[in-house]
């Protein structure tokens, strides 16, 4: 009777332990987020499709069928139809400058310039509401973008603002006029800078055109803040153009650490929109020291952070941009240089402004 008693009991406690256990083992979580009828590329090692996922705590905890996912579905669960349209997973932009676009934002919207003549036009509007001899920036303008595909010309800028100094703004290049060369000092005798190129004809006279010589301008350039910060508001906004167009992770190339900072207010409000890597860059220095002392002090290291926000590499500037001819290039430009960029010169490759010795040194210490 004993033996049976304890076989009766020992049954009672399995079972017990069956039925405590397989609720919790059989029950489906609640997600947030439920998508069903949708085309949904996974882009999964196989680039499987599939119509329905659900989302808890920003994680995907289902991708497969309508049928599969409806068991995710509860009270409070945000159900979105597909209606078949198209779901990818988010796009990472790999490089980014948001901080100089939520600056440049703040200062002025952009205004997209697509001709030499559109972009005189918009000169001389300006002209218009200035005081004479207040510079001109124009919004950033690549010689790409423009129909001519080149820079306007020195005579084409005095003609939108004889009595302004202009600058057209490409980034690693600039295009002046008249009255830009007069403000800046630059003349027929004016030397190329290290790195740079001020470019003049064959009479031996400034064109207008600039390149890689950014720091001659920079005391005519205003800043859009007295504290030289970005505007958190200006920043999310940015990010929120970037979700509109899918992408949900960037890379900011190239931020100071002052940027950084800004990031990191950005995460500490709950405002940061994107995942986001930021790119420290390394000042101009006059020593490999101040460079190891820069890096030494810095308060993070490479990979810090969380899942929104992680410190990035360095990065060290050593020659121009791409788009208006200034990169450093294995092999001379060719016929692009000539119809791009006005470079002559068959043998032309762009500008190195370090040597390769200090680019050696600047590896070596990061």
């Amino acid at each position: 009777m004993a033996q049976l008693m304890s076989k009766l009991l020992l049954s009672v406690a399995l079972l017990i332990a069956v039925v405590s256990r397989g609720p919790t083992q059989n029950a489906v979580v609640q997600a947030d987020l439920v998508l069903l009828d949708g085309k949904i590329l996974t882009v999964d090692d196989r680039f499987r499709e599939a119509t329905a996922l659900a989302v808890r705590d920003g994680r995907f905890i289902a991708v497969g069928s309508n049928q599969d996912v409806r068991r995710y579905i509860g009270s409070t669960t945000r159900v979105i139809d597909g209606r078949g349209r198209t779901v990818v997973p988010g796009l990472i932009d790999t490089h980014v400058h948001a901080l100089d676009v939520a600056e440049a934002e703040a200062a002025q919207p952009f205004r997209s310039l697509r001709s030499i003549g559109e972009l005189q036009a918009w000169i001389t509007s300006e002209a218009a509401r200035r005081p004479r001899e207040t510079w001109i920036w124009t919004p950033r303008v690549y010689p790409t973008r423009l129909r001519e595909h080149r820079f306007p010309t020195r005579q084409e800028l005095d003609a939108a603002a004889p009595d302004h100094p202009v600058a057209v703004d490409g980034a690693y290049a600039f295009s002046l006029n008249s009255a830009a060369l007069r403000a800046a000092g630059i003349t027929r005798s004016s030397a190329d800078p290290p790195g740079g190129a001020i470019v003049k004809d064959t009479a031996g006279e400034p064109t207008g055109l600039l390149r890689n010589v950014g720091t001659l301008l920079a005391r005519f350039r205003s800043r859009t803040s007295s504290s030289g910060g970005v505007s958190l508001d200006m920043l999310e906004q940015v990010h929120r153009q970037y979700l509109a167009a899918g992408i949900t992770s960037v890379i900011e190339r190239g931020a100071s650490l002052d940027g950084y900072k800004t990031y990191e207010a950005l995460r500490r409000a709950d405002r940061l929109r994107v995942r986001a890597t930021v790119t420290i860059r390394i000042p101009r220095a006059d020593s490999p020291a101040e460079v190891e002392r820069f890096i030494e002090n810095l308060p993070f290291r490479f990979g810090s952070g969380d899942e929104w926000l992680k410190a990035g590499p360095l990065k060290i500037v050593v020659d121009g941009g791409i788009l208006i001819g200034t990169s450093f290039m294995r092999k001379p430009y060719g016929l692009s240089a000539r119809q791009l960029y006005a470079v002559d010169d068959p043998s032309y490759r762009g500008f190195l402004t370090l040597t390769p010795e200090q680019i050696a040194s600047g590896i070596a210490i990061g």
